[in-house]
């Protein structure tokens, strides 16, 4: 995942409406954290407002590897919140600080069932890469990958990097 597809996927989700706020906050949170889909629809209102304003948020993982982490943002990802202040103080007007982040319009204290988010997110990629010369499969994946790939080019540390995204194996890293 490279800045410019990000740039473009932000852009194709802008509009006035929930669901472009909550897919614009998606892709930001995805590129930040490297997290996977899934992850996204506990977190909580409180846990953006950490993010924002301590620049790292706890994640409870899906999968194998410890059961929750605290993600840290780098340089790149300050940079990526800023961008997005004004779809955070929307998100932090309109809901409680205990409501979903990834909720339904009607209740935000019902977390959004998977296949929405996964909709969601994939129209608006499959959209961009279209616009893109070979027209490259983008999924959520790819920002796992795009996160695990900077941290490498950051850190060259294999061990932290397996550590920080919750791999067990390094031959998964």
């Amino acid at each position: 995942m490279t800045r410019e597809i990000y740039n473009e996927l932000i852009k194709a989700a802008e509009g006035p409406t929930y669901i472009n706020l909550r897919t614009r906050i998606a892709f930001c949170i995805l590129a930040i954290t490297g997290i996977r889909i899934n992850e996204l629809l506990p977190l909580k209102v409180e846990q953006l407002q950490t993010l924002v304003q301590e620049s790292w948020i706890e994640i409870d993982r899906s999968k194998r590897g410890p059961s929750s982490h605290k993600a840290f943002l780098t340089k790149e990802g300050k940079k990526i919140i800023e961008d997005r202040k004004n779809d955070f103080q929307l998100i932090f007007l309109m809901k409680e600080p205990n409501a979903y982040v990834f909720s339904p319009e009607t209740n935000h204290f019902k977390k959004l069932r998977r296949e929405v988010i996964t909709t969601d997110v994939n129209k608006i990629m499959h959209k961009v890469s279209k616009i893109f010369p070979g027209q490259p499969n983008i999924t959520s994946h790819s920002f796992r990958v795009g996160y695990i790939t900077q941290l490498w080019k950051d850190s060259k540390d294999i061990e932290f990097v397996k550590q920080t995204i919750g791999h067990r194996n390094l031959d998964t890293t």
